[in-house]
């Protein structure tokens, strides 16, 4: 983990020295990406590693942005890089999502989406979770939404830590409302609104394999980039 947080902070140092080589706009782009809104044993993470696999994107899920987001050295280095680029780039960036500095919280999320943006702008990534899909420019990217019956949810959770259907069930839809609030505190937003992606994958129905390509086709239509076909 820490080696793939230190290759994406030196990519995007050094994609921040070619920008300013070339003297580039002032607002930074970011590369094209895919976010990913999961519901509890949807399988987004199984999907979101699959895709990186197939097109040769890193993944970046909860576990890699908190600790990114938790670890001061990263943050200053995070904010260090932007402030050269931009001066205040970030703080532009929660002034238009609405941020709010004394609520609960708020630490965090001003780190996260430091986090996300760095990441971003460092090169082509997928983000599982943590609400980035609201956090950069949806033009730049996919948005999917990854969804199942919650009878396949359960099953497959109860499967993956040996638990019971109940207990299961129970795992599942606490899962679901602590990640429902977090985007609808952050964000004011349902995330569970169709409208709010450009893909909905039923991992119940589709193989990973299916879903990947399904996924491929809607980048390569949205972003105009081409990404090779498997041999």
């Amino acid at each position: 983990m820490a080696r793939l947080i230190e290759r994406q902070m030196r990519n995007w140092e050094l994609a921040c020295g070619q920008q300013q080589a070339e003297d580039a706009p002032q607002v930074p782009q970011v590369f094209e990406f895919v976010t990913i809104s999961r519901q509890a044993g949807g399988g987004g993470l199984t999907l979101a590693r699959a895709l990186g696999k197939r097109i040769g994107w890193e993944v970046y899920d909860r576990e890699i942005l908190n600790y990114m987001a938790n670890d001061d050295g990263i943050q200053k280095k995070i904010y260090e890089l932007a402030d050269e680029h931009s001066e205040g780039y970030f703080e532009s960036i929660l002034k238009s999502l609405g941020f709010e500095g004394h609520t609960p919280g708020a630490d965090y999320f001003r780190k996260l989406v430091g986090s996300i943006n760095a990441v971003a702008h460092a090169g082509h990534a997928i983000f599982v979770g943590r609400g980035a899909g609201f956090m950069l420019p949806a033009e730049r990217g996919l948005g999917v939404r990854v969804i199942a019956e919650q009878k396949v949810r359960c099953e497959r959770r109860a499967q993956q830590v040996g638990c019971s259907l109940e207990e299961a069930a129970d795992m599942v839809r606490k899962q679901d409302a602590d990640r429902d609030e977090f985007v609808r505190s952050h964000f004011r937003l349902d995330p569970a609104l169709p409208e709010h992606y450009d893909v909905v994958v039923n991992t119940g129905s589709l193989s990973t394999e299916a879903a990947v390509e399904i996924l491929v086709a809607g980048l390569e239509h949205k972003t105009n980039i081409h990404i090779a076909r498997p041999q």
